[in-house]
């Protein structure tokens, strides 16, 4: 494992030559000056804890964010063959961007991601997952807001969730908000696949899309809504 402290200001790809077999890098609160640029190959099986105060954004100092992990997919982070992502405290992941999916995150190969309480605002990609795109996993959010959010040619604007395979998925909200964000088509949140959406106590508003501006549900997904706002 690796662990981040506040007083590193910069990490570059050298750092992380020999890590490919890393379980989790936690970047620790307070670290909001720093930026991790370049290390596009270690995310493999890793698991990204980004804690409470960590504020990554594009610009700056404080870009743990756009360069972490490239630019095609998952602006502010890549992660793949079973990786896990946790989001929890206060951490913002602001104005990141990505060419294809994922604007803030893109996981795929089976990761799983959770979110507890924090912000994801004005990410953009330019296919699914204005904010956040999971393929083959699941998701958990619990009092997280994702806002202002665009995947200006795709699905999902705030929360893309895809999967491929023939074991069913869950994304799991309780609590928490989606509002203002954009897409071609489910412009709060897409699942497509064999995906379980349950909803409880969640604010899905003031979303826009051509087709099914708070919701698009696609190929086999289903949802179980117990409580909360959807307009």
């Amino acid at each position: 494992s690796i662990t981040i402290p506040d007083s590193v200001t910069k990490i570059s790809e050298s750092a992380f030559n020999k890590c490919t077999n890393v379980s989790y890098i936690t970047v620790s609160e307070r670290m909001n000056a720093a930026y991790i640029t370049g290390i596009e190959n270690v995310m493999h099986d890793c698991r990204l804890f980004l804690t409470d105060g960590v504020h990554p954004t594009e610009g700056g100092q404080q870009e743990i964010a756009k360069y972490v992990c490239g630019f095609l997919n998952g602006g502010a982070a890549f992660i793949e063959g079973g990786g896990n992502m946790t989001v929890n405290g206060t951490v913002t992941m602001i104005a990141n961007s990505a060419s294809q999916n994922g604007g803030a995150a893109y996981i795929r190969g089976g990761g799983n991601m959770s979110i507890s309480q924090g912000e994801i605002r004005s990410n953009t990609a330019n296919v699914n997952g204005g904010a956040l795109c999971i393929e083959d996993g699941n998701v958990e959010i619990t009092s997280g807001n994702i806002v202002d959010n665009l995947a200006s040619n795709g699905f999902g604007g705030g929360l893309y969730v895809y999967n491929g395979t023939n074991s069913k998925k869950t994304a799991t909200f309780s609590g928490g908000t989606f509002s203002h964000n954009r897409a071609m088509a489910g412009g709060g949140l897409c699942v497509d696949g064999l995906v379980s959406l349950q909803i409880t106590n969640t604010h899905i508003q003031q979303n826009s899309a051509v087709n099914a501006g708070g919701i698009y549900l696609r190929n086999g997904s289903d949802l179980r809504f117990g409580s909360g706002l959807i307009h």
